[in-house]
């Protein structure tokens, strides 16, 4: 995975009042911070792709 974020910190050693939670595949951060210590804009964090008409669960894979 690329960090995004150099300077995160773990939930426990930061206060519930700092900024957004933020997640990812190992766990989660409260805080992100760019070098600058500037606050990082939101980002999206998952997103479905759902193709209509491409799947027919019936068809098997070996006939095609």
């Amino acid at each position: 995975m690329a960090v995004l974020c150099p300077e995160w910190q773990a939930p426990s050693a930061i206060g519930a009042h700092m900024g957004q939670l933020v997640t990812d595949h190992k766990g989660h951060v409260w805080s992100c911070k760019r070098p600058s210590q500037e606050e990082v804009a939101r980002a999206l964090l998952s997103t479905t792709l759902i193709l209509y008409g491409t799947h027919d669960p019936h068809k098997t894979m070996l006939g095609m």
